[in-house]
């Protein structure tokens, strides 16, 4: 009889163990990096423009207010997150991915503490970001990158490298 009452418990317990092993959690880009991040890392309003499986946009329209009203988009957030199925694919894409920014003559622009490997570009000589700066991420088998574009003629906006960097950081460790 305590043998049977075993065997039921242990092929109780096992969907549940099952169930907890599952696939890696589902990536949702926007949940990963909100509006307010955004905002953060522009020092200006951001709203979702544009959202896909693997890609979340951040931006404001200057103008009509909408692209599909004539609008100009003033100012944008590009935020990229992938995972990859094995480390062999992860490292093909990572090196393509940082290729201009590994080289020797850009180690200023390793960042510690992100992730596994992470970098920022797009840094004038005096340490500000210039007007299209990036930071790519390396965690596990995931990358991510948050990439900002400012067009010409747009709104003055105070852009902020340590905002970028903190939010890279609250990102990486939730992965």
């Amino acid at each position: 009889m305590p043998r049977t009452i075993w065997a039921l418990l242990v092929a109780s317990l096992l969907p549940v163990v099952a169930v907890g092993q599952d696939k890696a959690k589902k990536l949702e880009p926007c949940s990963l990096l909100t509006a307010d991040d955004a905002a953060r890392i522009i020092g200006a309003p951001m709203k979702i423009v544009d959202l896909s499986k693997k890609t979340c946009t951040y931006g404001e329209y200057r103008g009509k207010g909408s692209f599909v009203n004539g609008g100009v988009l003033d100012r944008a957030l590009f935020f990229e997150v992938t995972r990859y199925k094995d480390s062999q694919a992860l490292e093909k894409a990572w090196a393509k991915d940082t290729k201009s920014v590994t080289d020797a003559a850009n180690k200023d622009q390793v960042l510690t503490g992100i992730g596994d490997e992470a970098y920022l570009v797009g840094r004038t000589a005096d340490g500000k970001l210039t007007d299209s700066p990036a930071l790519y991420v390396r965690k596990g088998t995931v990358t991510f990158s948050i990439a900002v574009l400012l067009p010409p003629g747009h709104e003055p906006v105070t852009l902020s490298a340590n905002a970028r960097i903190t939010v890279a950081k609250k990102i990486a460790d939730q992965l």
